[in-house]
């Protein structure tokens, strides 16, 4: 087991790069299933490949999942959220039953 799975404070979330390991505990990947086929279902134009994928932790019995769109090559952050490359949406997945709690677009 890492150090990091057993530590007992809190760590700044990192993206995996390259061949990392990335490790998440059964409930979030659960909670990440659920929203991804709600982004899907939201976005059907949507390319994945475009966006970071942010889960949080359970807070009030709810995982949130962000949806945040990449920068094109060149493409400056404006305010709001969407990009040339897509549109941010957040998605809270209910843990009791796995279901969506709630959908909100980036503005």
């Amino acid at each position: 087991m890492s150090i990091l799975a057993t530590a007992s404070f809190m760590q700044e979330a990192a993206p995996a790069e390259g061949n990392a390991a990335v490790e998440i505990d059964g409930e979030r990947v659960r909670a990440l299933g659920v929203a991804y086929d709600a982004y899907r279902e939201k976005m059907p134009e949507a390319k994945i490949e475009n966006y970071t994928v942010k889960v949080n932790g359970k807070q009030d019995g709810k995982i949130e999942v962000a949806f945040v769109p990449k920068l094109a090559q060149g493409e400056q952050p404006t305010l709001g959220g969407r990009t040339s490359l897509g549109r941010g949406l957040t998605v809270w997945v209910a843990v009791d039953d796995f279901s969506v709690d709630r959908v909100a677009f980036a503005r």
